[in-house]
């Protein structure tokens, strides 16, 4: 177990993937499933306005409400790994972009297109016919913890 400025790595039940403590900045509901990002060291939803400034957090596996609280006054657990997301429809990846950065459109969106939200990691597989059709971008998440 190792503590980092923001979040604390927890070891997952399996040892194969990562969970982070992610303080959440006032007004921010994290529901379980939603991809987090961090913004100075708060946990916010990705979006185009915090494209330059946000990294991942991760997904979150233990959710949290602050939409009442001020800055840091609760928090969620996120875990990182890879995961299915959503294509983003304005600028959508394609199997040309599978190795490439994508970046979060919103909460359950990727996009390659690097003004469409921060970057959340790698684009591993694109799978139009997945078993959850609207979740055709599996993505090797990039959770960097501060």
């Amino acid at each position: 177990m190792a503590t980092v400025y923001g979040g604390l790595v927890i070891a997952d039940d399996t040892g194969s993937a990562r969970r982070f403590q992610v303080d959440l900045k006032a007004g921010v509901k994290a529901d379980a499933g939603m991809l987090l990002v961090q913004v100075a060291g708060l946990g916010v939803l990705p979006a185009a306005e915090n494209a330059a400034t946000g990294h991942c957090a991760g997904v979150v596996k233990e959710p949290a409400d602050n939409t009442s609280g001020a800055d840091r006054d609760v928090y969620a657990i996120t875990q990182d790994g890879t995961r299915d997301f959503a294509n983003d429809a304005t600028h959508p990846c394609t199997a040309a972009d599978e190795g490439a950065t994508v970046y979060a459109s919103d909460y359950q969106t990727v996009s390659r297109t690097s003004t469409d939200g921060p970057p959340v990691g790698k684009l591993v597989k694109f799978n139009p016919s997945n078993a959850l059709p609207s979740r055709p971008c599996r993505v090797q998440l990039n959770v960097i913890s501060l």
